[in-house]
């Protein structure tokens, strides 16, 4: 295992795989005390299932996400030591290498402390570099399982978070190569996450209709939303793919 301080073990949550994973990792769980292999029955079309049965098996004070197309790079969790150690923050997290060698935010300015607009306006948090206090998870009750909010439910877990005053670490250091799927695209898919960015906007809003931040996030995605939407069409309406 290439970190040092090791973890106290290592959860791997199972989304209702159908192929040979459960066979090949109960034979590992066998074999490494500190692997646990758990499996829900059937896949629900998002992985927030799957991650709060993490979250609600984990025996440690922290726990730190992987999705299984990313990859902690060696040193990350001998990065995270001294602040796990402290109780200055409630989720730390830091920048990733994307698939095409480039940082993902590249931001060459030491470790920052986002304040509320700043997670409102943007996720500043990549999930695979996340280490969170499992107490703090436990009381926001997780990742949202619905699967209206598929695909950016770890942003609507940031956004709750924030709301409770949680405190956020980015440190400025690679520690995940991340594996990046295009999203940015102009595309449906794009237009697709936007409209789900909206709901989740909408709903908080409707929660506190005179949060002012939240109102100002909620109009600027409204825009932006019709921006996508208008370039899209115009793009098919030139013939051009979407």
């Amino acid at each position: 295992m290439e970190q040092e301080p090791a973890p106290l073990e290592v959860i791997v949550c199972d989304d209702g795989s159908t192929d040979g994973t459960r066979a090949e990792f109960e034979r590992w769980q066998a074999e490494e005390p500190r692997l646990r292999y758990l499996r829900l029955p059937r896949n629900r079309g998002t992985p927030a299932p799957a991650r709060n049965l993490g979250i609600a098996s984990a025996q440690g004070e922290w726990i730190g996400f992987l999705d299984d197309d990313d990859r902690w790079l060696p040193g990350k969790l001998a990065l995270h030591a001294p602040m796990l150690a402290t109780k200055d923050a409630d989720v730390i997290a830091t920048d990733a290498v994307r698939s095409n060698g480039q940082r993902y935010f590249g931001l060459g300015v030491g470790a920052q402390q986002p304040a509320r607009v700043e997670i409102e306006q943007a996720n500043p948090v990549v999930l695979s570099s996340a280490v969170v206090r499992r107490s703090v998870l436990l009381s926001a009750h997780g990742f949202d399982e619905s699967r209206a909010i598929a695909g950016i439910e770890d942003y609507d877990l940031w956004l709750r978070l924030a709301d409770r005053g949680v405190r956020f670490v980015i440190l400025d250091a690679a520690t995940v190569a991340y594996s990046d799927h295009g999203s940015a695209r102009l595309s449906s898919r794009a237009v697709r996450t936007y409209l789900i960015l909206l709901r989740v906007r909408l709903r908080r809003l409707f929660i506190a209709p005179r949060d002012r931040i939240a109102l100002l996030s909620t109009l600027r995605d409204i825009r932006a939303t019709a921006l996508l939407i208008t370039r899209s069409l115009f793009q098919t309406h030139e013939g051009s793919p979407v």
